[in-house]
């Protein structure tokens, strides 16, 4: 970690994953620090001292690597997805388990070192949610996921072949092949598999739209409600965003505080969608190709933007794979579709559950 004024390094942390680190987010108050690695681990830190305070529900260690970190704000919540084609939503939570079984109090005994002491692996087996039967679990009926992405989304004659659903593993535990996808479940608030039919190689928050956004090696991009992880915009024509790329997508950005998202791919091609609540959901606004030249192009590789809302300027910047960073002044195009901000105080205070 670096000072952001004097650029000089003021902390350090090793040791952190056993393997490469492949994404980070920052918590609302800047003081936990979330890492995912590429077998799929997810581990929460405290930005001061270093330690680790938290160790999430890992991906697939095989295929899992993990491709997105997000925080949600003042619901703390931890949002991760992979290339295991796995969302999952998780609770900022460290629980307490110094309760007894027999009686359900407190273990005076169990005070001090005791407590920080490892549980034995019987006894976290114990705590694992393995009754497909109960209300806590995630992903509905343990053989199956949530939904075939075949009966959600309209796919290509080549996704119409029937494909084999992506099963949790109920090898018997003695044998050692427990799927990791579903271990350490105490934080797990809910999930989704199979969201795509290749792996999630880019995603996105939006707490102001309650949106998740994906994209991945199989030319989609999908839009999910936060709440439930249900697809939200699928329902649009071959035009939108779900279908609208021909290489895989590489960025996946909302504009906050609009209802608006970018989606970038391999190609080098752009485009900046209009989002729900906007009565015009799903219209391109802008579609632009990073081109040097008529025959060349050149794939985005980082994207940011700036938008005063004294002046109503908004600008996009973006940033390429040869080094070159181009700005572009979008404010015109905003206003002629009338795109507003939106902000707390111009939405309804809805009464709803983060972790239901």
């Amino acid at each position: 970690m670096w000072d952001a004024r004097s650029g000089k390094p003021v902390r350090s942390i090793k040791n952190v994953m056993a393997s490469d680190i492949t994404c980070m987010e920052l918590d609302n108050e800047h003081r936990k620090l979330i890492v995912g690695s590429q077998y799929g681990d997810v581990k929460v830190f405290d930005i001061v001292s270093g330690r680790q305070t938290l160790s999430l529900d890992s991906h697939d260690p095989q295929e899992g690597e993990i491709s997105y970190v997000g925080y949600g704000g003042d619901d703390n919540t931890i949002i991760t997805c992979g290339w295991d084609r796995v969302i999952k939503v998780h609770k900022d939570e460290v629980f307490d388990y110094s309760m007894t079984e027999e009686d359900g109090t407190q273990d005076q005994s169990a005070q001090g070192k005791k407590d920080a002491q490892p549980d034995s692996a019987e006894k976290r087996a114990k705590r694992r949610v393995t009754d497909k039967q109960d209300p806590r679990w995630p992903y509905g009926n343990m053989q199956q996921p949530i939904m075939n992405l075949k009966d959600s989304v309209k796919m290509g004659e080549e996704d119409q072949k029937q494909k084999t659903p992506r099963a949790v593993n109920t090898t018997s535990k003695k044998q050692g092949n427990e799927d990791n996808r579903f271990r350490n479940m105490d934080n797990l608030l809910r999930g989704r598999t199979d969201s795509h039919t290749k792996d999630i190689i880019c995603a996105d928050l939006a707490m102001h739209l309650d949106l998740i956004a994906t994209g991945g090696r199989d030319n989609r991009v999908r839009i999910w409600d936060y709440e439930r992880i249900q697809p939200a915009m699928d329902e649009l024509p071959d035009s939108g965003p779900c279908y609208a790329h021909t290489a895989d997508v590489t960025l996946v950005r909302f504009i906050k505080p609009f209802p608006l998202l970018i989606t970038t791919d391999t190609s080098g091609q752009l485009y900046v969608w209009l989002t729900a609540p906007h009565p015009d959901k799903g219209e391109c606004i802008i579609s632009w190709r990073n081109a040097f030249t008529l025959k060349t192009n050149c794939p985005i590789t980082a994207l940011d933007t700036h938008y005063d809302p004294e002046t109503g300027e908004f600008i996009l910047l973006v940033g390429d794979e040869l080094g070159n960073i181009r700005v572009q002044d979008v404010s015109a195009i905003l206003k002629q579709k009338k795109t507003r901000p939106i902000l707390p105080e111009n939405t309804s205070e809805k009464k709803r559950n983060p972790y239901r």
